[in-house]
């Protein structure tokens, strides 16, 4: 009888169909011994429904495992990948929380502060040993830190300069800070902010240079052109004062005859011309 039953499925779905009596026996959900004791089609039937039944409900569970751990894997796989680009990029990015205590910071950021990330982490940002300037170089308060900005208004803060001492090297690092505050859904205050450095002291150091190369280049200028017209005068006045002679000298009946130390004519009027025939 059981052997009539596998022949009636098999004429039943098709031979091409007989996938999923062959998994039965694969995952072992069909019990031979239960079977075999069956005693009729209808109870054969229903046992065979029954066990496909079981045999999806197991196939759907091992989907759903499988589904899952490659869920994991990709999870697992983006948050390296963002580990790796945070500690590896250039740009310094650093996280505090709502009341202003920093939760952490890439390495990038440890070193355009100047402090290591146990100096900071846990500590309230203004706490921490930081001076910091304008760009004009006036002090920076703490509270108008970028972060706390961002924190206070719950905008974007953007392009800030700000100049960090690093009092090891006695120099200025100098940055554009931009402050993102993050907010949880349904919430319309900020949980955390994540602020990015870019560090750009040797663009500014190179811009300053040029600026004093061209204040030095203006100011020569300047003293050149006051130069110019300086003699530009001298030399008016001069001929000025010339012209005024030649016309005195003009006038004078007498002949007048001008040299130089070394007894060289330099001045004559017309009477010397007329009376020394030259």
């Amino acid at each position: 009888l059981q052997s009539r039953f596998v022949t009636f499925l098999i004429h039943e779905i098709g031979a091409n169909n007989i996938s999923p009596i062959l998994y039965l026996f694969e995952f072992k959900i069909f019990e031979f011994s239960t079977f075999n004791e069956l005693k009729d089609f209808a109870q054969m039937i229903l046992f065979f429904i029954s066990s496909l039944l079981k045999f999806f409900r197991k196939k759907s569970q091992i989907q759903l495992k499988t589904e899952s751990e490659h869920s994991q894997e990709a999870i697992d796989l983006e948050d390296q990948r963002y580990h790796d680009l945070f500690n590896s990029m250039s740009q310094g990015v650093l996280y505090r929380d709502a009341a202003g205590i920093v939760i952490t910071a890439n390495p990038a950021a440890e070193e355009i502060l100047g402090l290591a990330l146990d100096q900071i982490q846990g500590k309230n940002l203004e706490d921490c040993d930081l001076v910091c300037v304008h760009e004009d170089m006036t002090p920076f308060p703490p509270e108008i830190y970028p972060s706390l900005q961002a924190l206070q208004t719950g905008k974007k803060i953007k392009n800030i300069v700000m100049g960090i001492y690093h009092a090891n090297q006695d120099i200025y690092k100098w940055i554009l800070v931009n402050s993102v505050p993050q907010f949880r859904r349904g919430e319309t205050r900020p949980f955390q902010v994540f602020s990015t450095y870019t560090d750009f002291s040797e663009l500014k150091k190179t811009t300053d240079t040029l600026k004093q190369k061209e204040k030095i280049l203006e100011e020569s200028q300047k003293t050149t052109l006051k130069l110019l017209t300086d003699l530009t005068t001298e030399k008016t006045e001069a001929e000025q004062e010339k012209t005024k002679m030649t016309t005195i000298l003009s006038s004078i009946g007498e002949g007048v005859l001008v040299t130089d130390n070394q007894g060289k004519i330099i001045l004559m009027n017309a009477s010397a011309e007329e009376i020394s025939g030259y």
